[in-house]
């Protein structure tokens, strides 16, 4: 069983109670629609996981917090999610299912930061262009120090302040470095895992 609480930006419950997932990606920076592989470098690993276990079966139901009694349900989950990215034309909905296996050959490597986001902590994935993300499953995190005193947008000034490359906010949960220094991965871990303390 996954034990993991994640946020999708829409859920919908059609009349049969099936749960429907759909996931919203936005990026000023690369064109998405286009980019399958970009499109899972921008999901957080333990997200993936849940995601792969829905579209393949592993999963077919999952607790839901009833808004009248409080209480946790199970409910069914549909297997195809949909994730949502800007394009020129639009927004398009791609099925996760078609993209998931998707080789991701220009990650080069993940490092973990610990210490922000109990049990779903961010990632800082290298690339090989040079480029990094700064990956969070969940934003603003559900398990960090600050609880709901947590401000993303402070937290974002803040890491410009700590960090000596530039960045782009690309999406909620994405930071995006088109260039990086070697000392940017030691910045950003630093930066992150003290972030509240």
């Amino acid at each position: 069983m996954i034990d993991l609480q994640i946020v999708c930006d829409d859920v919908v419950v059609t009349n049969d109670g099936m749960i429907h997932l759909n996931e919203a990606m936005f990026s000023g920076a690369i064109n998405l629609l286009n980019n399958p592989e970009e499109i899972l470098l921008r999901i957080h690993p333990k997200k993936k996981a849940v995601f792969d276990s829905i579209t393949d079966g592993s999963i077919h139901s999952i607790e839901v917090r009833d808004s009248a009694s409080g209480k946790l349900v199970k409910q069914k989950i549909n297997p195809q999610i949909k994730i949502h990215v800007n394009s020129p034309a639009g927004i398009v909905a791609v099925n996760y299912a078609d993209i998931a296996h998707t080789p991701m050959k220009s990650l080069v490597r993940d490092f973990q930061v610990q210490g922000f986001d109990d049990n779903a902590e961010p990632i800082i994935r290298l690339i090989k262009d040079g480029s990094l993300r700064v990956i969070f499953c969940t934003m603003p995190p559900k398990k960090n120090i600050l609880g709901n005193a947590f401000d993303m947008d402070h937290f974002a000034r803040q890491l410009q302040k700590n960090v000596s490359s530039q960045f782009a906010w690309d999406d909620r949960d994405v930071f995006y470095f088109k260039s990086s220094e070697p000392s940017n991965v030691r910045e950003i871990t630093n930066f992150i895992s003290k972030f509240g303390r």
